[in-house]
């Protein structure tokens, strides 16, 4: 899926709940979907192992899904 980076993010912290410290990146994306008038959006978890700093504000991507729908590969994609 070609998407479009709107935006990136760094959390980090301590669980109130179970007292384990947690820390994860997230994007926030734009895409076409069928049945939209203009675009979609979501956000979405990034694993661990990606290097999360490759990421640029503004540029296009490919996303590729796994059959679960986990994010298991991004690669720069011509707009």
């Amino acid at each position: 899926m070609v998407v479009h980076l709107l935006g990136k993010e760094h959390l980090e912290g301590v669980s109130k709940s179970s007292g384990k410290p947690y820390s994860f990146d997230k994007v926030y994306v734009a895409f076409s979907q069928p049945h939209v008038d203009g675009q979609a959006v979501r956000d979405l978890m990034i694993p661990s192992n990606f290097d999360f700093s490759r990421l640029v504000v503004g540029q296009h991507y490919n996303f590729d899904f796994d059959m679960t729908g986990r994010l298991v590969g991004v690669s720069a994609a011509k707009v």
